[in-house]
């Protein structure tokens, strides 16, 4: 069994396991996402649940072979994404594939407010860029068509189907179909204004 401390690491996603237990999807930087499950954090005693939120920016220990388990945490800071977006983001990176400029697109949107102690603080930071993740990835929105009609300026980006849509045909797909509005999630991201 190996022992593994990530000084920095952001907490992608949150999900319930048997009984108390949760797991968790980790971005370790030098390492990338794995998983690691948490005992009894969903009990109301538990002292790991409050540092491993999804967005939480952490220090984490992490024994195991592959099936890793959480023995310590510590939230140092959290970064201004949404969780559903950090949730998309959790479905199309690899499990231990680390990449340096995803990193730095997350570490780009830091609350440093929680490091300087000043939360008072309004002043607006980077925010985080579909586009800008798509294209460190391999699907560049610049360079992409709308999968059904061919035009050029896509505005949404399909994780299941990995293809781009337009805001024509992406609005006709949702009043026919009706898929992507039920569920924990949609399963499509929004791209930023270039």
């Amino acid at each position: 069994m190996q022992e593994l401390y990530f000084p920095e690491a952001i907490v992608l996603d949150r999900e319930d396991a048997n009984g108390f237990d949760s797991r968790y999807s980790i971005y370790a930087k030098g390492f990338g996402k794995f998983l690691a499950k948490a005992t009894s954090a969903r009990k109301i005693t538990s002292k790991l649940a409050g540092h491993l939120e999804p967005g939480n920016l952490v220090k984490i220990r992490v024994v195991g072979n592959g099936n890793f388990q959480v023995v310590d945490v510590l939230k140092s800071s959290k970064i201004e994404v949404r969780c559903s977006d950090l949730y998309l983001l959790n479905q199309m990176l690899p499990e231990q594939d680390f990449e340096f400029a995803i990193w730095q697109e997350l570490m780009n949107v830091r609350d440093d407010r929680i490091d300087r102690g000043d939360i008072n603080d309004r002043s607006e930071g980077s925010k985080f860029s579909w586009t800008k993740v798509l294209k460190i990835l391999g699907w560049d929105p610049e360079h992409a068509v709308c999968e059904q009609c061919g035009e050029g300026k896509v505005t949404r980006f399909k994780i299941g189907s990995q293809s781009f849509s337009c805001q024509d045909c992406f609005s006709t797909q949702m009043v026919s179909t009706r898929k992507f509005l039920s569920g924990r999630t949609s399963e499509f991201v929004t791209l930023s204004e270039a």
